[in-house]
Order: structure tokens, then sequence, then C-alpha cells
């Protein structure tokens, strides 16, 4: 599904930080950032987590949203939008450098401010 003008206006405003092969625990970091960010009416951001292990990725949605956060999933076919703080890419295991090539084609190229990779 092919990013439409609108989701691309939404998130060109954001800063991108990407959690990339991520471990287990390693998201409780991220949540604890946005936490951060919300609790300083800091709402330009969005986290992308891209788990090493893409079974882990129903926990992980279990887990941001039991932080009070929402997450959109890329293997559902879904877009972060304006309100969003997490994005989660679950549907292939990636290695840094292919992933960020395809969240940059996805997201027609929306600025990555900050890469975390283990």
């Amino acid at each position: 599904m092919p990013i439409t003008q609108r989701r691309r206006r939404n998130l060109i405003k954001k800063k991108v930080i990407l959690a990339s092969s991520t471990h287990p625990g390693e998201e409780e970091l991220m949540i604890k950032l946005a936490n951060l960010l919300r609790k300083n009416a800091l709402d330009n951001v969005l986290i992308i987590i891209a788990p090493r292990h893409i079974r882990r990725s129903m926990s992980i949605q279990n887990r941001v949203k039991s932080a009070g956060f929402d997450i959109k999933c890329r293997s559902k076919g879904d877009y972060p939008s304006k309100n969003d703080k997490f994005y989660l890419s679950s549907d292939h295991a990636c290695s840094t450098c292919s992933f960020v090539s395809a969240v940059a084609n996805e997201l027609d190229s929306v600025p990555c401010v900050a890469s975390i990779h283990r």
C-alpha cells in the first residue's frame, strides 16, 4: 500500500528514532523515552521498533499498549499517523541497512534522526 500525501505530511514533521534488532527488555527503554517525551509535551517523535525476532511482535505490541500508547504494525498494513508514538516493523527479520532502506522508501524518505542498533 503506497503512502498517501496526507500520511507523508503527518510524518515529515516528526523526528524518527529507530530501535532495530531489539532484544527482550530493550523496548522498555523506548517506552521510558516515550513517557519522558509525553511528560515534556514533545509529540513530534516517532519510535520505530524492529525486533531481532519477529515472534516477539505480539508481546511488544501488548507491552506498548499496556504502557498507554497505541502502536501501529507494518505487518497489518498500518502506517503511523500524526499522533502515533510507536510503529512496529514485524513482518520480517531485518538488518539495519535493509530495514532503514525499506522504511525510507515506504515512508517516502522521512528523515531518521537517531538509530539504536545493538
